[in-house]
């Protein structure tokens, strides 16, 4: 991945969330990857409910006060606080396989309505 010139450093990570292990593993390359290059990373919340690490648990802490309310059943129960990470980033990096989500679908139909960059892994569109 080149470096980009951005406004801000957030970026979002959308791609199929099936819960598997090798799917939550993609999601983490990619963060890494994108750490590499400067960015603050959003992880979806279906995702990081895999994840144990403090750091992810930190960084949805405002968030998940008000979601801990909510019963979670299904992923689409976390759509909305995904939409409110893409929509104060500045960008979204689509991950392969994108296409074959629903919910991954959502996310970048919502971030092309408000006009976000748009990464691919394989490459890029504005």
């Amino acid at each position: 991945m080149k470096k980009h010139n951005k406004t801000n450093n957030l970026i979002y990570i959308s791609g199929a969330k099936t819960g598997k292990a090798d799917s939550i593993d993609h999601f983490l390359e990619a963060r890494k990857l994108l750490l590499e290059h400067g960015y603050n990373v959003r992880l979806p919340r279906r995702v990081q409910v895999y994840i144990s690490a403090p750091e992810m648990a930190a960084e949805c802490w405002e968030l998940q006060v008000v979601l801990e309310k909510v019963p979670k059943k299904e992923g689409t129960d976390y759509i909305t606080p995904d939409l409110l990470d893409i929509m104060v980033c500045d960008s979204i990096y689509m991950l392969r396989d994108w296409e074959y989500d629903t919910l991954a679908n959502r996310e970048f139909g919502y971030a092309l309505g408000l006009s976000k960059k748009i990464f691919f892994e394989e490459g890029e569109i504005k």
